[in-house]
């Protein structure tokens, strides 16, 4: 692998835009970009069925709680992200079916990991993080644009 990349992950979230969120994504420059591609499934609605995505993740901002309460915490840390996340819904309510009424949509995020350790010495499945996801979803104006925000809950589980 390259020098830049860190790692490999994965990522599971709930509600926001969707009932479930499964992803697999690749973190670079000393896990500070994160870039993951998604599938899900959305309910029933406007924008429903089967969720194929891409989520790019950039931190701005890291809490190592080391700093605060000395090396015996340098396994704890929280994080700060902004990003984009664009999805495509395949718009088929009972099936899996990719036709022309399929849309995709783009969206701000913001991401707050409140809880992130590493277990230092572990080569495969050392960092944990839970997270919670504001997105600002727009919506094109094929009936009646606008954003629509959404929150969800997620875990990140570092696999290399």
């Amino acid at each position: 692998m390259p020098s830049f990349i860190q790692g490999l992950y994965l990522d599971a979230h709930t509600m926001g835009a969707t009932y479930w969120d499964m992803g697999l994504g690749l973190t670079f420059f000393d896990d500070n970009v994160k870039l993951q591609v998604q599938v899900g499934m959305s309910p029933p609605g406007r924008f429903s069925g089967l969720v194929l995505g891409a989520k790019l993740l950039a931190n701005i901002a890291t809490l190592p709680f080391g700093f605060l309460f000395g090396p015996s915490w340098d396994f704890f840390s929280m994080s700060l992200a902004v990003g984009a996340n664009f999805s495509y819904f395949t718009m088929s309510q009972d099936s899996v079916a990719f036709s022309d009424a399929g849309l995709v949509l783009g969206g701000m995020v913001a991401q707050l990991e409140f809880a992130r350790f590493q277990i230092a010495g572990w080569r495969a499945a050392n960092s944990y993080a839970l997270y919670t996801e504001y997105q600002l979803w727009f919506i094109s104006s094929d009936v009646e644009g606008g954003t629509a925000s959404r929150l969800a809950f997620g875990l990140r589980m570092g696999l290399l």
